[in-house]
């Protein structure tokens, strides 16, 4: 019901031919008020930033919000009628005018990822879209001032004609955008489907790299832009990329083989201090204390016996 009043007023604004205002969100986000809560997209009685497909498919479609019309002068000639169609008149003028913050997806069921960027920390305070826009449009900065500081170099394995032996994907390159410690990188950049190659050989946006060589590439950040780098691919032959970058297996290998001479060493360490201090006990001559105790153990030494008398004489 409420989804086919909404998609006739929505024939009556275009009857009417009035022109789309362009307000201060991007345009793949629209603004849709939510009639009941649906779980991480918004609560009711809340405006939320959706993607137009999704809220009219998925939310104003099954009766659970409606669609903010993006024409302000439209609504405000036709109060009357969109208040008949169920619109909250007072929370989507107050959208309007800038009284009423939209909401991201989902940001009232969750502790939001920004608090460490915006410097909130209390669960009140969660922060707005405006928030998020300023959240990302920082980070992009920061970003692209390490891609011109230091461009993005991977090796990988080749041939000698400069043939990967595999591919370089962007994933590969959001790896490397991840060890350099970008603070909240996450948070503009969630899918490695964000970046691509720009080849010229195929003449378009490519999804993977197959030969080494300096490829212009691009990473699209939502409600910000696209940002334009270059990413040099150096082709290595498998021996000198062993050598130069060891795998896991042979860094575990390496680790064990240390932890085993230094267990040996410790052993035979502990061996020879104790082989010394036997030789040391056995030297040392004995001392008073050992040769009372060694006196007292002795057996006494026999009494001589006393000589036989002498047997009396008889007379002859």
């Amino acid at each position: 019901m409420l989804s086919s009043a909404a998609s006739i007023g929505s024939r009556m604004a275009a009857g009417l031919n009035l022109t789309a205002k362009r307000f201060r969100h991007t345009s793949n986000l629209y603004p849709t008020y939510m009639l009941e809560d649906v779980k991480n997209v918004g609560k009711a009685g809340e405006i939320v930033m959706l993607r137009a497909g999704y809220a009219r498919n998925f939310i104003q479609g099954t009766n659970k919000g409606l669609m903010v019309p993006r024409d302000e002068r439209g609504f405000r000639l036709h109060q009357s009628v969109y208040a008949q169609l169920g619109f909250p008149i007072k929370t989507i003028l107050g959208y309007y005018e800038g009284t009423v913050e939209p909401k991201s997806k989902g940001e009232s069921f969750r502790t939001s990822s920004l608090d460490g960027l915006t410097g909130s920390s209390s669960a009140s305070a969660q922060p707005t879209v405006a928030n998020l826009l300023a959240a990302r449009s920082e980070i992009a900065r920061v970003l692209r001032a390490s891609l011109q500081a230091n461009p993005v170099r991977i090796s990988a394995a080749a041939d000698e004609k400069g043939a990967l032996y595999g591919s370089v994907s962007p994933s590969t390159v959001l790896d490397e955008w991840h060890r350099r410690g970008i603070n909240g990188l996450s948070v503009a950049i969630k899918h490695a489907d964000q970046i691509y190659f720009w080849s010229p050989d195929e003449g378009g946006k490519v999804r993977k790299v197959k030969s080494a060589g300096v490829y212009k590439a691009g990473v699209s950040v939502p409600m910000v832009g696209n940002i334009e780098f270059e990413v040099e691919i150096v082709g290595t032959l498998p021996q000198a990329l062993d050598r130069a970058q060891p795998t896991a297996a042979a860094v575990r290998r390496a680790a064990a083989v240390a932890e085993s001479r230094e267990a040996e060493a410790a052993a035979a360490a502990a061996a020879a201090a104790a082989g010394e201090s036997t030789e040391t006990a056995a030297a040392a001559p004995p001392s008073a204390a050992d040769s009372e105790t060694a006196s007292a153990a002795a057996p006494a030494p026999a009494a001589p016996e006393a000589a036989a008398p002498a047997a009396p004489k008889t007379a002859a």
